[in-house]
């Protein structure tokens, strides 16, 4: 697959989760996303406005988390969370599935969950682009949901494909692989693979947990990936200079 500068560039969400962080390395995030045209920046609540100060003046769009990394919270703090970084200035918020109610196999409780912070992001006004609805990505963690699969004896991809299926349902924009931090690990291709032959063609896919160099960008677009999140951008965007 032959891929240019401008394509690559524009399907990348630079991200910068970890804890630690500081203001200084939220803006240089941003300086940078401007000068190679990435799609977004992925930033912590706490940081959504500041790095809405950055990137306002320029396309690059404003992403944050919800209820990052567990997905534990209950879903009134989840839609709460949902409508103050979009209030500071998110465009598209990635939220976590509850895991834990998921693999008990509750899942309209999981699915009303997505539903209604689905329904918090989009009914509250995003500060740009405002001819658009916050977009909504749903993490499903797939490397949990594999090695659960493995423990219970699951056929291979059952509850990665019931996850997106219900993702889907309750009407999200995006089913997202991974946080990158579970200790399973972050993306496959064959996640991608599994997602696409459940969900409709309007609902997209966002890889991300592990995303270090080109040919797995590459192997990822080929599966039919729309968005990825790393924190790698920069470094893959030299592989192909």
């Amino acid at each position: 697959m032959k891929i240019d500068k401008g394509t690559l560039a524009g399907i990348f969400d630079s991200t910068l989760l970890r804890e630690g962080i500081t203001g200084e390395e939220i803006a240089k995030l941003c300086k940078n996303a401007i000068s190679q045209n990435f799609f977004a920046v992925c930033v912590p609540p706490e940081f959504v406005r500041h790095a809405y100060e950055h990137v306002k003046d320029s396309p690059v769009r404003v992403v944050s988390v919800v209820s990052f990394p567990s997905g534990a919270d209950p879903t009134l703090v989840k839609c709460s969370q949902a409508e103050k970084i979009v209030k500071d200035g998110a465009d598209e918020i990635d939220m976590v599935m509850n895991i834990k109610r998921f693999l008990a196999g509750k899942y309209n409780e999981v699915y009303e969950d997505i539903l209604n912070t689905v329904i918090a992001a989009k009914s509250t006004n995003s500060r740009r682009f405002l001819v658009d609805v916050t977009v909504v990505k749903v993490i499903i963690e797939t490397s949990q949901l594999r090695m659960s699969e493995i423990e219970n004896g699951y056929t291979e991809g059952f509850l990665i494909q019931k996850a997106s299926e219900i993702a889907a349902k309750a009407q999200v924009d995006f089913v997202k692989t991974s946080t990158g931090l579970h200790k399973a690990g972050g993306v496959r291709v064959t996640d991608v693979s599994l997602i696409k032959q459940v969900i409709p063609e309007s609902v997209k896919v966002k890889a991300a947990g592990g995303v270090k160099t080109l040919k797995q960008v590459i192997e990822l677009m080929e599966e039919g990936v729309d968005r990825i999140g790393t924190s790698s951008a920069e470094q893959i965007m030299s592989e192909l200079s």
